[in-house]
């Protein structure tokens, strides 16, 4: 293999190298952007020795404000992108954003967190493919409190990357992808990392947590219209305003989520209707999201996650079988459930692909409210409460109260909006909180049942397949935890497929695409027949490059890190 070590700046044409390296990024532009020193408003430059190779690395502090640079490519051709992430300490929070001149938004990548203390170390990893042809590699600083680091770029020829069924998927990295049988991953989004730790306050901005999916396996992507109940985090005429009359807000996160908001409404950027264009715009189906029992919270939470329903009606508040109330409000009034409905139909407005209930946060959704105690002495002659938690009858008598609210959401929803369900671990857990999945499964009221463990409880795969079996509803896993080795999404995705799972949900997917090691995995999980031929990806699509020094100091043997 060809490899060239590029270390300035030409306007010679370099083509036909199979392998090429930028390791002085001093030579980036504007040169006046770059300082030896650390300077505001100017990248750092600093010397570095790896095993291989050595070169100028750049990095900035939240406090320096520096502006974009570019690094011209000087290439023809498809090629395959990567990353040379240096990473002072896996406990910092540190990460850059990158987009090729030709890209819309930018992208954000972060070095792999790490439980070892590894320091003084980068993480190459690969980011993307494209066509090179008089491109250049765009690097930004985050604009909230982040330090990044960036020590070389690395680009590869696609013909010389690994072929089908060695190493990696081919098709994962051409430019246009004909095969849709591989779209089985759902992407899920909170709505609020977006703003309060991106803080983005453009459209643009809030692309960046969608453009990582395209030519990915993800087919669907779930966006959470923010803490769920009446508390949205985006354009509502029924619900609050996140932050609304907050005068002290109970964590800077609260606050940033409120200042980007503010922000978006002032510029009129609708953030459904964004989400839902460029979503698409990027081969994806979107689903708005909403947490159905997430209507109150303690304090000093309440002063932003409360909403006015939970104040409005207290008649419709949850009660324990002692009669204590509890901080949830109950499905079982015939008025809550018709609210919750009003919200779903106004979702329905923006026309997305599908809507998401999402049942883990959190039940209990119903509990002993007068209104059930009533009902069923009056059908069992027996009060409720003098049963064990878990009777049948009594279970079975709350089920009929959530099974009619779906049927009341299915018939309220346009045929052609799927309806999807986030629902809890097992069968006793569902019924123990009212939610009878194989009847909604039986009578055609969802599309899709997510499986989540409630609790950080096993998922029973074999219930779920059993119901599902034979219906046109498909069936998908959670993934957890949410930071795992390459080779552990490997083995878990190939043992729920063995099982009869039809694809696989991630929770947070905004928090893992930034970690490209992890990433170059989970991207690919989609192609269940290809995964058991391959490795875990180490090598081709990630490694890690040990410094021998960094400015003036050796940190391959005593580190200077004396304070870890």
């Amino acid at each position: 293999m060809c490899s060239t070590r590029v270390n300035n700046i030409s306007s010679k044409s370099v083509t036909g190298e199979s392998t090429r390296y930028y390791t002085d990024l001093s030579r980036c532009l504007p040169s006046s952007a770059i300082s030896r020193k650390t300077c505001r408003r100017q990248w750092r430059a600093v010397e570095y020795e790896a095993e291989d190779f050595s070169g100028v690395m750049l990095m900035s502090s939240p406090e320096c404000r520096v502006p974009d640079i570019r690094m011209p490519l000087l290439c023809s051709g498809w090629y395959a992108i990567f990353l040379g992430l240096y990473s002072l300490d896996p406990r910092e929070n540190e990460g850059i954003r990158v987009r090729l001149s030709s890209d819309k938004v930018f992208s954000l990548v972060k070095p792999e967190p790490t439980e070892v203390d590894v320091f003084d170390r980068i993480d190459e990893v690969f980011w993307k493919s494209a066509d090179l042809s008089g491109q250049s590699l765009v690097i930004s600083h985050p604009q909230f409190s982040i330090s990044s680091y960036i020590a070389y770029i690395k680009v590869v020829l696609m013909s010389d990357m690994p072929l089908e069924g060695q190493h990696c998927e081919r098709v994962l990295m051409e430019k246009k992808r004909e095969d849709t049988n591989t779209k089985r991953l759902i992407a899920m989004n909170d709505g609020f990392g977006i703003l309060g730790v991106k803080r983005a306050k453009s459209r643009a901005e809030l692309c960046e947590d969608i453009e990582p999916y395209r030519d990915t396996d993800v087919g669907k992507l779930y966006w959470c219209v923010g803490s769920g109940g009446d508390v949205y985090t985006s354009t509502s005429k029924i619900a609050g305003t996140f932050g609304d009359n907050v005068k002290a807000f109970p964590r800077p996160v609260d606050r940033k989520i409120r200042e980007s908001l503010v922000t978006l409404r002032r510029r009129r950027v609708n953030m459904l209707k964004t989400v839902i264009d460029y979503g698409r715009s990027v081969d994806l189906k979107v689903y708005l999201s909403l947490r159905l029992e997430a209507f109150a919270c303690s304090p000093p939470r309440d002063t932003v996650f409360t909403g006015d329903l939970y104040n409005r009606h207290p008649e419709w508040r949850c009660r324990d079988r002692d009669g204590v109330e509890i901080c949830r409000m109950s499905y079982a009034y015939p008025g809550m459930q018709d609210f919750v409905i009003s919200l779903l139909v106004e979702l329905s407005e923006f026309k997305p692909d599908g809507l998401s209930l999402l049942f883990p946060r959190g039940a209990p959704y119903l509990l002993y409210e007068p209104i059930l105690i009533d009902g069923y002495r009056k059908r069992h002659g027996v009060d409720p409460r003098t049963l064990d938690e878990y009777n049948k009858s009594w279970l079975n008598y709350k089920a009929e109260i959530m099974t009619g609210f779906m049927r009341k959401v299915r018939k309220a929803i346009h045929p052609d909006i799927a309806l999807s369900v986030h629902t809890l671990n097992d069968e006793q857990t569902n019924l123990f909180y009212g939610l009878d999945v194989e009847s909604w499964i039986g009578e055609g009221l969802v599309n899709e049942v997510v499986a989540y463990p409630w609790n950080d409880q096993t998922v029973d795969v074999d219930y779920y397949v059993q119901i599902v079996k034979n219906s046109s509803c498909k069936l998908f896993v959670e993934l957890f935890p949410r930071n795992m080795e390459p080779g552990d999404y490997q083995s878990k995705a190939i043992a729920l497929y063995n099982k009869g799972v039809d694809g696989l949900c991630l929770w947070d997917t905004n928090a893992r695409h930034p970690q490209l090691r992890q990433w170059s995995m989970i991207r690919r999980l989609g192609h269940k027949e290809k995964l058991m031929s391959w490795d875990n990806g180490e090598g081709t699509f990630y490694k890690t490059v040990q410094l021998r020094s960094i400015g003036s100091c050796r940190v391959d043997r005593y580190t200077p890190a004396w304070s870890f």
